[in-house]
């Protein structure tokens, strides 16, 4: 029941979850609201427990951990632009509730500081997030 209610939620603009993700809310309601509007549900248990700011490695910009937490590097988040903020957080959701590894290109590349990712998600913003949630024309 929960699931329809998210997605009646996202389709009516307002998408919102049980959980409080602080200053990440904004872009995981930007997941669902994008899965929705794709034909794709997403159901609370599949959102990851906590997304919070922590200490990586070095080059490591997110990861998704097997308990549920979405980890993001404090050290690049504060210099991120919008968009490369709201394409890490779909990559790390893509881990974490669609269950996508990595790939070649797109928001599931795998290294995003090694060529300007940021600028193309924002130019085929639309066009990657169809591949992303597996929408074909």
């Amino acid at each position: 029941m929960l699931k329809y209610i998210i997605c009646l939620a996202a389709l009516s603009g307002c998408a919102t979850t049980k959980q409080q993700y602080g200053e990440f809310e904004a872009y995981v309601n930007s997941f669902i609201a994008e899965a929705v509007s794709r034909g794709v549900g997403i159901d609370e248990v599949e959102l990851p427990s906590t997304i919070k700011l922590a200490t990586l490695k070095d080059y490591t910009l997110g990861v998704c951990k097997v308990n549920g937490t979405i980890e993001i590097n404090v050290k690049y988040w504060k210099s991120l632009s919008l968009n490369c903020r709201e394409q890490l957080l779909m990559h790390e959701l893509g881990h974490c509730v669609l269950n996508r590894q990595h790939e070649n290109g797109g928001i599931m590349a795998e290294n995003m500081t090694e060529y300007p990712h940021c600028k193309s998600y924002a130019e085929n913003r639309t066009a990657l997030l169809d591949l992303f949630f597996g929408v074909t024309h």
